[in-house]
């Protein structure tokens, strides 16, 4: 790189006076703005001090003493403007070529106006929110010094003052003085100890009254209702009288037993059926299954790699594929980006949908190397494409309008098997 030597800062500043603008200066001399504003702070210049000298356009504003009164009076910078004829953006760059901040304008414009009168310090609204007694909630703060909640809100973000540095340090003071917070309300202001304390009164006294019989368990088996209650609930939902006997009880049980006995496999589910291992024939995995269902494999990955007799190509074999990662809609697309992945070229399956005319839209298969691919099983070959079916006559004229705008490749069932032969044996988890 070359080393770049720049003039005097004398020079650089006649050079300012004359074009008001540092891009320009930068220009003159051949270099990057980036690299004269970096070459100007190391020799502890300050470009707003040339701004404010040699710029001419702030020549008929006033000084920003009559403009800070002017908004103490007004509440707004666009009426300032308008007041002193100048646009609105121009004297916001005059504000800050004069490093006024119009943040803290705002704060003491707010505190001269009624809205921030009756509010005070920021200090006193510290001292509420840190209350020992209390749950730190700004609402609260509101209600005891008689504002509303979204002008104290307002008040101290004007400040800079942030609620999260207040609440941690009211949390770790709560923590510190021992005042337990109810994890459900926030509201308990009592300490950890006095809380255990009544707990265990609380627990000795319901044990008293268990035991006396004046109160009653509600688990399930220790009822202690009387027999005018179980009638009443007996009545109410079955409709039969209860008689209170143990003989009603034992015909019950007798008939239930009998019912049992003739019907042997009601109730039995799924998880109270008989089970039983198998080992599929493909991983050699074991596998628990009904003794009722007729599966052999142990999932779709090994029922999809046993080849089947008949038509090859199918939809129904459509499906994820966790060696590829994604759907595909049949067994050939799954072996076809199988053999791209095994030819190392990166493909796309289904990238985009295509328009073709009169509102007809196409998504071929594959994309790859800027070539699309569409996969038929029903076509012979890349040449022939007989089939008369439902959903060929559907996809027929969508393909046949891409061909004329794409650069897209029929692959048949004669291509297919040619690629079969040579690839399947190759290939790991080839479907077929």
């Amino acid at each position: 790189m070359k080393s770049i030597t720049l003039p005097t800062i004398e020079y650089i500043e006649k050079l300012y006076s004359q074009t008001n603008n540092m891009k320009r200066v930068a220009r003159k001399l051949h270099t990057r703005e980036t690299t004269l504003r970096k070459y100007l702070t190391l020799n502890n210049v300050d470009t707003a001090v040339w701004r404010k000298k040699y710029t001419t356009r702030y020549d008929g504003f006033p000084q920003i003493e009559t403009v800070k009164n002017l908004y103490m009076q007004n509440g707004s910078i666009q009426l300032v403007a308008s007041e002193l004829n100048i646009s609105f953006h121009s004297l916001i760059d005059y504000v800050k070529t004069n490093r006024v901040d119009l943040t803290e304008w705002r704060i003491e414009y707010k505190r001269h106006t009624d809205n921030y009168n009756n509010i005070p310090s920021v200090e006193r609204v510290k001292e509420v929110y840190m209350e020992e007694n209390r749950t730190p909630t700004l609402g609260f703060v509101a209600k005891t010094l008689k504002i509303t909640h979204k002008l104290l809100r307002q008040y101290l973000m004007d400040n800079g003052i942030k609620l999260t540095d207040w609440s941690s340090e009211k949390q770790r003071l709560r923590y510190k003085l021992g005042i337990t917070i109810n994890p459900m309300s926030g509201l308990t202001n009592e300490n950890s100890d006095t809380v255990r304390n009544r707990s265990i009164k609380i627990s000795k006294i319901l044990k008293d009254k268990y035991n006396s019989g004046e109160l009653v368990s509600s688990i399930a088996g220790k009822t202690k209702e009387n027999n005018e209650t179980l009638r009443k609930i007996s009545d109410a939902l079955m409709g039969h009288p209860y008689n209170g006997t143990e003989e009603t009880l034992k015909t019950f049980s007798e008939a239930r037993n009998k019912w049992m006995q003739e019907h042997p496999h009601f109730g039995l589910g799924r998880k109270t059926a008989e089970r039983e291992d198998r080992i599929c024939p493909i991983d050699g995995k074991v596998f628990t299954v009904l003794k009722s269902s007729n599966r052999k494999y142990c999932g779709k990955d090994c029922s999809n790699r046993v080849p089947r007799k008949g038509k090859m190509y199918s939809n129904c074999r459509g499906g994820y594929r966790k060696d590829l990662g994604h759907y595909v809609r049949s067994s050939w697309e799954a072996n076809f980006a199988r053999l791209l992945i095994y030819l190392k070229k990166s493909y796309a399956y289904e990238p985009k949908t295509f328009n073709v005319g009169n509102d007809m839209y196409y998504t071929p298969d594959f994309l790859s190397n800027n070539i699309y691919y569409e996969i038929k099983g029903h076509a012979k070959s890349k040449y022939k494409w007989d089939c008369n079916c439902i959903y060929c006559k559907k996809s027929k004229p969508k393909f046949y309008a891409s061909v004329d705008k794409l650069n897209i490749k029929l692959i048949g069932s004669k291509e297919y098997k040619l690629l079969e032969k040579r690839y399947s044996k190759k290939i790991d988890g080839w479907e077929y």
